[in-house]
């Protein structure tokens, strides 16, 4: 395989189809971020089919997430019980109160998959950082800290959907931080920030902090990070125009159907101690 970012990408899109999970999820209960489109549906569907017993879609919009349920239901098999709680990565209240809820309820979590995301060109801010850094990085991170005693407790794996963007991120800018100053203090300023750079330089971040969450949580959870490819989803909504036109063309040569994608989100929480903080491109451990 190419070991260039742009050959490597071009080739796994063209080349590379994650096969389908096989292993069972009898028994088990798994918390899936995000869950109430493109690939947190179309996962959460495949779990509940390889006979999960619980499924918890965590989603911002209950509304959109009863509908995902009843879609789900549609196209299962099995007795998983599927479940819709409200949770906005964006919010800490509502991180707490998820995690609160979590605690009194379940009785274990054997899987998290961290797949809640989003795709923007345009500035906006909560709890005073910038949002993509927010919900692909500072949300989840504290999610799993606030689940850290009930994941141990069922030796759970947490998987955190990244992206091979993360190879494109540009670094030069992080050598100008001032000293005393954090990157992330770095990346609230909306001054310098580059809003065609943040989603990438968040995947970049995200990947980071994933490495080091495996260190925090220690070995009795198994953190890893898994890419599922370019997937087509409705995560590219808000861009119209010329970039809509670019992205729409790239997606019908290049995309992935999102329940092809989703396979690699199954793949990462179905994986052993062996991907313990490590990177999973197309179900597989990478470089």
């Amino acid at each position: 395989m190419p070991k260039n970012p742009v050959k490597n990408f071009l080739y796994t899109q063209l080349f590379t189809t994650p096969p389908p999970v096989r292993e069972s999820f009898t028994g088990k209960t798994i918390i899936i971020t995000g869950a109430s489109a493109g690939l947190g549906l179309s996962a959460t569907q495949q779990i509940a089919n390889l006979d999960a017993d619980r499924v918890i879609l965590a989603c911002r919009s209950v509304s959109k997430g009863e509908a995902a349920k009843l879609r789900i239901a549609e196209n299962i098999t099995s007795q998983t019980r599927l479940e819709v709680w409200q949770l906005d990565l964006t919010s800490f209240e509502s991180i707490n109160t998820f995690a609160g809820r979590v605690e009194n309820e379940l009785d274990r979590v054997d899987g998290l998959i961290s797949n809640a995301g989003i795709l923007t060109a345009e500035w906006r801010v909560y709890n005073s950082e910038e949002s993509q850094i927010m919900t692909h990085v500072i949300g989840p991170v504290m999610l799993c800290l606030l689940l850290k005693e009930k994941l141990a407790k069922s030796s759970a794996t947490v998987s955190i959907v990244g992206s091979d963007m993360h190879h494109f991120s540009r670094l030069d800018g992080w050598a100008d931080v001032p000293e005393g100053e954090s990157v992330l203090e770095s990346l609230r300023k909306e001054s310098t920030a580059k809003a065609e750079e943040r989603n990438t330089i968040s995947k970049l971040v995200q990947v980071l902090c994933a490495q080091q969450l495996a260190i925090e949580l220690g070995t009795d959870i198994t953190v890893n990070i898994t890419n599922p490819g370019f997937c087509i989803t409705e995560n590219h909504r808000e861009f119209v125009g010329i970039k809509g036109a670019v992205i729409f063309c790239a997606e019908s040569i290049l995309g992935r159907r999102a329940d092809i994608g989703a396979r690699t989100l199954v793949a990462g929480v179905a994986a052993g101690k062996t991907s313990h903080g490590q990177y999973l491109s197309d179900g597989v451990i990478s470089e």
